[in-house]
Protein backbone atom coordinates (compact mmCIF):
# COMPACT_ATOMS: atom_id res chain seq x y z
CA UNK A 1 0.00 0.00 0.00
CA UNK A 2 1.16 3.23 -0.54
CA UNK A 3 0.35 5.60 1.96
CA UNK A 4 0.69 9.34 1.15
CA UNK A 5 0.51 12.20 3.47
CA UNK A 6 1.02 15.96 3.59
CA UNK A 7 2.07 17.60 7.04
CA UNK A 8 1.06 21.13 7.14
CA UNK A 9 3.40 24.07 9.34
CA UNK A 10 2.81 27.43 8.96
CA UNK A 11 3.39 28.60 12.75
CA UNK A 12 6.72 30.57 13.38
CA UNK A 13 6.96 28.24 16.42
CA UNK A 14 9.91 25.83 17.41
CA UNK A 15 8.08 23.53 19.10
CA UNK A 16 5.61 23.01 16.38
CA UNK A 17 8.37 21.84 14.34
CA UNK A 18 9.79 19.76 17.07
CA UNK A 19 6.17 18.36 16.42
CA UNK A 20 5.98 17.56 13.32
CA UNK A 21 9.29 15.87 12.89
CA UNK A 22 8.08 13.64 15.49
CA UNK A 23 5.05 12.97 13.95
CA UNK A 24 7.11 12.36 10.49
CA UNK A 25 9.50 9.99 12.44
CA UNK A 26 6.38 7.90 14.38
CA UNK A 27 5.05 7.31 10.89
CA UNK A 28 7.45 6.16 9.23
CA UNK A 29 8.63 3.33 11.77
CA UNK A 30 5.55 2.47 11.92
CA UNK A 31 4.66 1.66 8.31
CA UNK A 32 8.42 1.11 7.52
CA UNK A 33 7.04 -1.65 5.15
CA UNK A 34 5.09 0.11 3.21
CA UNK A 35 6.05 3.11 0.29
CA UNK A 36 5.29 6.31 1.51
CA UNK A 37 5.06 9.93 0.28
CA UNK A 38 5.49 12.44 2.42
CA UNK A 39 5.63 16.15 1.93
CA UNK A 40 5.79 19.12 4.50
CA UNK A 41 4.24 21.93 3.09
CA UNK A 42 5.44 25.07 5.16
CA UNK A 43 4.23 28.42 4.40
CA UNK A 44 3.43 32.02 6.57
CA UNK A 45 5.55 32.54 9.50
CA UNK A 46 6.75 28.81 9.74
CA UNK A 47 9.20 29.27 6.36
CA UNK A 48 11.58 31.58 9.00
CA UNK A 49 12.11 28.07 10.75
CA UNK A 50 13.56 26.26 7.78
CA UNK A 51 16.57 29.42 7.39
CA UNK A 52 20.07 27.50 7.55
CA UNK A 53 21.33 30.41 10.46
CA UNK A 54 18.39 29.75 12.58
CA UNK A 55 17.69 25.94 12.46
CA UNK A 56 20.57 24.20 14.12
CA UNK A 57 18.76 22.47 17.23
CA UNK A 58 16.49 20.72 14.43
CA UNK A 59 18.48 20.60 10.62
CA UNK A 60 20.07 17.06 11.35
CA UNK A 61 16.92 15.16 12.59
CA UNK A 62 14.77 17.36 9.05
CA UNK A 63 18.30 16.66 6.87
CA UNK A 64 17.36 12.83 8.17
CA UNK A 65 14.05 12.82 7.22
CA UNK A 66 14.50 14.51 3.90
CA UNK A 67 17.27 11.68 3.37
CA UNK A 68 14.23 9.21 4.01
CA UNK A 69 12.73 10.76 0.93
CA UNK A 70 10.51 13.34 2.68
CA UNK A 71 10.15 16.51 0.95
CA UNK A 72 10.25 20.01 2.53
CA UNK A 73 8.25 22.32 0.09
CA UNK A 74 8.57 25.65 1.38
CA UNK A 75 5.98 28.77 -0.44
CA UNK A 76 7.13 31.22 -1.64
CA UNK A 77 4.73 33.70 -1.35
CA UNK A 78 5.87 33.32 2.61
CA UNK A 79 9.75 33.83 1.38
CA UNK A 80 9.12 37.43 0.09
CA UNK A 81 6.45 38.31 2.27
CA UNK A 82 9.09 38.13 5.32
CA UNK A 83 12.43 38.98 3.20
CA UNK A 84 14.20 35.76 2.53
CA UNK A 85 16.17 34.58 -0.20
CA UNK A 86 15.66 30.87 -1.36
CA UNK A 87 19.52 30.32 -0.56
CA UNK A 88 19.09 31.45 3.07
CA UNK A 89 17.06 27.87 3.30
CA UNK A 90 18.36 24.33 4.21
CA UNK A 91 19.73 22.89 1.28
CA UNK A 92 17.39 20.29 0.81
CA UNK A 93 14.46 22.76 0.76
CA UNK A 94 12.51 22.65 -2.35
CA UNK A 95 10.20 26.03 -2.97
CA UNK A 96 7.21 25.99 -4.21
CA UNK A 97 4.86 29.35 -6.11
CA UNK A 98 2.09 28.81 -3.22
CA UNK A 99 1.68 26.83 0.04
CA UNK A 100 -1.88 27.08 -0.25
CA UNK A 101 -1.44 25.71 -3.99
CA UNK A 102 0.42 23.06 -3.09
CA UNK A 103 -1.80 21.75 -0.10
CA UNK A 104 -4.89 21.62 -2.01
CA UNK A 105 -3.06 20.21 -4.83
CA UNK A 106 -1.46 17.36 -2.58
CA UNK A 107 -5.02 16.50 -1.59
CA UNK A 108 -6.86 16.19 -5.18
CA UNK A 109 -3.63 14.07 -5.48
CA UNK A 110 -5.09 11.62 -2.96
CA UNK A 111 -2.77 13.04 0.06
CA UNK A 112 -4.01 12.98 3.54
CA UNK A 113 -3.96 16.14 5.41
CA UNK A 114 -2.73 16.55 8.64
CA UNK A 115 -1.53 19.41 10.53
CA UNK A 116 -0.13 18.31 14.14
Amino acid sequence: MNMKAVIHLDIEEKGRLMVVIGNVENFLKAIKDSETDVRIVVNSSAVKLLRKAVSADYAQQAKALAQKGVRFMVCNNALSMFGINRTELLDFCEVVPAGIVELIRLQHEGFAYVKP
